[in-house]
C-alpha cells in the first residue's frame, strides 16, 4: 500500500503591516522552485500583498519576501483574489478586484531588481472604469507575444462582466486595452465570467458564474477574428441546469484533457441536484459536427459534506489524467461548523464505462494546518502540490503548505 501524503506547512501569514493575510489564489511556481502568490488583505496598507516563498537551500525554513503591498490609493490595486503569473523574463503579472484609478480594478506588472535585495516595481497596466469590465477576480493568461487576457467578473456593456486583452506598446509605451467580449446574461449568454483558458489555436474558453439557459452558469468558447480588426466571436457551449446530474455555478476555469474535453468544478450542484455539495465536471466536444456539447460529473460531492463540498477553484490534471483539487468546506473534522475543506484525488476510469475513483488525500482540520482552501493546487515537475488556505495556520490569518505524494 503506498504511503499517505505528507502535509506540511511551509508558511504561516501573520496579518498587517509586515505580512499578508487571507490568502484565495492559486499559486505560481518558477523554475527554482520559488513559491508566488497573491493575499487579499494584509500588508503595510491593509489592502493585500504579492507574496515570494524561496525553498531552502539544504534543509531547514522557506523564507517569504513582500514583494508588494497594496495600497488602494493613487492608482494602486487591491483586494488581489486572483493569482500571478510568471513572464518570460521573471516579471509577475496579475489582476486586483478593487483599487486602481476607477477603484473597479487594475491589471499590474511587477518587474524584479536589477540588484539582488532592492525593490520590485510595480507597474499599473490597466485600471477598469466599468464600461470596459470591472472586478477580475481570476487570474491573467499571458500569451507568447507578450499579450494579457483577463476576464473581469462584472462591468460591461450590461454589467455581466467581460472578457478583456491588454497589448504591450513599444518599449515603455502605453498598453492598449480591448473589450474582447461582454456578456449580456441569461437565457442567451453568461454571466460573471469565472475564469480563462487559452488554446493552441487562440481560442479562449472558459466558465460563467451565473446566465446560460437557466441561469446556473455557462461554459464558453471565444473564437478570434480572421481579419485584422474584426470582432471576437462567441459561442456558448454548455448550460448548466443545476438539476440532479448536472453541476451549477462552475467557479473554478477550466483545464485541457487529452480529447478535446475540459475538466472544472461546479460550486454547487452534483447528483444532490441544486443543493448538493458541488461537483468535478468534464465537457467534451461532439463526436460529429453539428451536434451539442456534452457535460458529464466524474465525481459528485455528497450533501453532507463528508467528503468535502463547495469547490471554489478548478482541478489540475497530470500527465496521465489525475486530478487533484480542494474543497472550501466540508471533511471529517469538526473544529469548522461544516468542516474545514480537504484535498482530493480523482483517478480516470481503467475500462470504458467504469467509474472515476475518488480519494480524500487531507481533510484540514483547523489551527496551525490551516483551513478553507479556496485556491487550488500548483504542480511542480516532481508531483509535488502546493496550495494556500485563507484561514487557520500559526496566526490564524492563512497558510502555504506542500502536499508530498
Amino acid at each position: 500500500m503506498a504511503a499517505p501524503p505528507t502535509l506540511t506547512v511551509l508558511h504561516s501569514f501573520s496579518g498587517s503591516p509586515g505580512d499578508g493575510a487571507t490568502p484565495w489564489a492559486t499559486l505560481a511556481i518558477d523554475a527554482n522552485g520559488a513559491l508566488y502568490g497573491t493575499t487579499r488583505q494584509g500588508g503595510a496598507f491593509g489592502k493585500g500583498t504579492v507574496f515570494e516563498l524561496a525553498p531552502p537551500a539544504t534543509g531547514g525554513a522557506w523564507s517569504e519576501t513582500i514583494l508588494h503591498s497594496f495600497s488602494g490609493q493613487n492608482g494602486d490595486g487591491a483586494d488581489p483574489i486572483a493569482g500571478l503569473v510568471l513572464g518570460g523574463g521573471g516579471e509577475l503579472y496579475g489582476a486586483t478586484s478593487g483599487g486602481g484609478s476607477f477603484g473597479k480594478g487594475a491589471v499590474f506588472q511587477l518587474t524584479p531588481p536589477a540588484a539582488a535585495g532592492a525593490a520590485w516595481t510595480e507597474t499599473v497596466l490597466h485600471s477598469f472604469d466599468g464600461t470596459d469590465g470591472a472586478n477580475p477576480q481570476t487570474g491573467v493568461i499571458l500569451t507568447p507575444d507578450g499579450t494579457l487576457y483577463v476576464a473581469a467578473q462584472s462591468g460591461g456593456s450590461a454589467n455581466f462582466g467581460t472578457v478583456f486583452a491588454l497589448t504591450p506598446g513599444a518599449t515603455g509605451g502605453a498598453w492598449t486595452g480591448t473589450v474582447l467580449h461582454s456578456f449580456t446574461g441569461p437565457p442567451g449568454d453568461g454571466a460573471y465570467p469565472s475564469g480563462l483558458l487559452l488554446a493552441s489555436s487562440g481560442k479562449l474558453y472558459g466558465t460563467t458564474l451565473n446566465g446560460g439557459l437557466d441561469d446556473n452558469g455557462a461554459a464558453f468558447e471565444l473564437t478570434p477574428p480572421t481579419a485584422t480588426g474584426g470582432a471576437w466571436s462567441k459561442s456558448i457551449l454548455y448550460s448548466f441546469s443545476g438539476s440532479p446530474g448536472d453541476g451549477a455555478f462552475p467557479i473554478g476555469g477550466l483545464v485541457f484533457g487529452d480529447h478535446g474535453e475540459f475538466f472544472g468544478t461546479a460550486e454547487y450542484g452534483g447528483n444532490g441536484g441544486y443543493y448538493g455539495g458541488g461537483a468535478v465536471f468534464v465537457i467534451s466536444p461532439p463526436t460529429h459536427a453539428g451536434r451539442p456539447w456534452t457535460e458529464g460529473l466524474p465525481w459528485s460531492f455528497p450533501g453532507d459534506a463528508a467528503e468535502g463540498a463547495l469547490p471554489t477553484s478548478g482541478v489540475a490534471i497530470t500527465s496521465l489524467g489525475v486530478l487533484y483539487g480542494t474543497t472550501s468546506i466540508g471533511g471529517s473534522s469538526t473544529s469548522c461548523a461544516a468542516g474545514c475543506g480537504t484535498i482530493f484525488q480523482l483517478l480516470p476510469p481503467t475500462s470504458p464505462g467504469a467509474y472515476w475513483t475518488q480519494h480524500t488525500l487531507v481533510n484540514f482540520g483547523g489551527g496551525s494546518a490551516g483551513r478553507f482552501p479556496m485556491g487550488g493546487l500548483a504542480m511542480d515537475p516532481q508531483g509535488t502540490l502546493y496550495g494556500a488556505t485563507s484561514g487557520g495556520g500559526a496566526s490564524g490569518y492563512g497558510a502555504v503548505y506542500q502536499l508530498t505524494r
